[in-house]
């Protein structure tokens, strides 16, 4: 069984290592796994397939910018890799996020269609049933339900400068996306799913299957490494509120402003960590919030996530949520806003669910969270390991492709 996946990066991110990790279930079951990818950390036990150069991603990013036209460039590239495709010629093509300025989603349809491999397309966002958007929920929008237009959201990624061209990417993404043969789409949350239910995408067959972490990387660490943590950020015996983004400046939907309101409005023995801060990020946050840079080793980041008595995941955008999780199975809570994806990921044992920007009721009930946090981390890690393992998660994606092997 050949398995080719293709993401924007490899070795980076949430999805970048869950590619990885389908990737080596599929080697260990005896089978061939080859990533593509346009860029990101260049060692993986799978093959890997390059798809364009960074030249050509910057022309892309360029045009986007300038003609809102985002997955509609990378013609020469995207050619160059299906000819690699036809080479290896795989049993599978496992997508996962086409967007990112490295493909043209026209052409690579296209080709799908001909060839009639059957198709797994994991949807890591809302990106491909929209006109423009990876997200709506924040701009309280639903053009995607019927046909995009005058988009409120130009200014969010993929970000264009001058030109909206909502309308005209809803209806080419619309005739690039129907009709392909052997295709059947997974939703990483019940929310997800239910939306797509919704869109132009409904017909096709519909799997959800959360996102697996790695859970003895992510797991509860001891008390001198949670001690260590605490006594670098010069917290000690503060209450610790972690939070983590991989990208604060792109997502101001992940809860920043939020944040920083909360900030104000708590005593000096809570402590907020904010992680995933590029240096430039730092000069904008308020000096009594605790800030650390990005941090690439996960095994670095369980050490925070350990260290933490609550993980603050107030975003109003969540298609998964990895970091609430992530969190989890180290052990620790997770504060919730009650929007997307994120309340299915928790229950009352293992998490406290508010309305969004409910940020006065959070500061008041804080006291008594922190209080029941240090006897929750049992039932945290326990589901973790029972619905988001990624041994039994990403065990999921082979049975589906020998059902899709076997139907063929």
């Amino acid at each position: 069984m050949k398995i080719l996946q293709v993401n924007t990066a490899t070795g980076r991110g949430s999805i970048g290592h869950i590619e990885e990790q389908i990737g080596n279930l599929v080697l260990q079951s005896g089978g061939d796994s080859t990533i593509a990818y346009s860029w990101g950390i260049l060692q993986s036990n799978s093959n890997l397939l390059p798809i364009g150069s960074p030249s050509d991603r910057y022309l892309h990013a360029l045009g986007a910018r300038l003609f809102d036209n985002a997955g509609l460039l990378s013609a020469h590239a995207t050619k160059q890799f299906l000819q690699q495709v036809e080479i290896i010629n795989p049993d599978i093509i496992h997508l996962h996020n086409i967007h990112g300025y490295y493909l043209n989603y026209e052409i690579l349809f296209s080709w799908l269609r001909k060839s009639r491999i059957p198709v797994v397309w994991t949807l890591h966002d809302c990106w491909p049933f929209t006109g423009h958007c990876a997200h709506f929920t924040y701009a309280k929008c639903d053009k995607w339900r019927s046909g995009c237009d005058n988009c409120k959201q130009l200014r969010a990624y993929p970000k264009s400068w001058l030109w909206d061209g909502s309308k005209r990417n809803y209806r080419r993404k619309k005739n690039a996306f129907s009709d392909i043969e052997n295709l059947t789409l997974v939703t990483v949350s019940k929310w997800l799913e239910n939306v797509v239910r919704q869109s132009f995408l409904k017909d096709y067959p519909i799997r959800q299957i959360y996102n697996g972490i790695d859970t003895e990387t992510f797991s509860p660490q001891s008390a001198e490494s949670d001690k260590a943590v605490r006594s670098r950020l010069g917290i000690n015996n503060r209450y610790m509120l972690l939070v983590v983004c991989a990208d604060w400046a792109r997502h101001k939907e992940k809860g920043i402003d939020d944040i920083i309101k909360l900030s104000y409005l708590l005593p000096k023995k809570y402590a907020i960590v904010l992680v995933g801060m590029t240096k430039e990020q730092l000069r904008s946050i308020p000096s009594h919030i605790i800030t650390v840079e990005r941090i690439e080793s996960q095994k670095e980041l369980a050490t925070f996530y350990s260290a933490a008595d609550v993980v603050l995941n107030l975003s109003y955008e969540e298609s998964m949520g990895m970091t609430t999780v992530e969190g989890l199975s180290c052990g620790t809570p997770s504060i919730v806003y009650n929007s997307t994806a994120s309340p299915e990921l928790v229950d009352t044992s293992t998490g406290f669910v508010f309305e969004p920007g409910d940020i006065e009721h959070i500061s008041r009930q804080l006291p008594d969270i922190c209080a029941k946090a240090g006897s929750m981390h049992t039932q945290c890690r326990e589901r973790v390991l029972q619905h988001f393992n990624m041994t039994t998660q990403f065990q999921k994606y082979l049975e589906l492709y020998h059902h899709l092997l076997s139907s063929k």
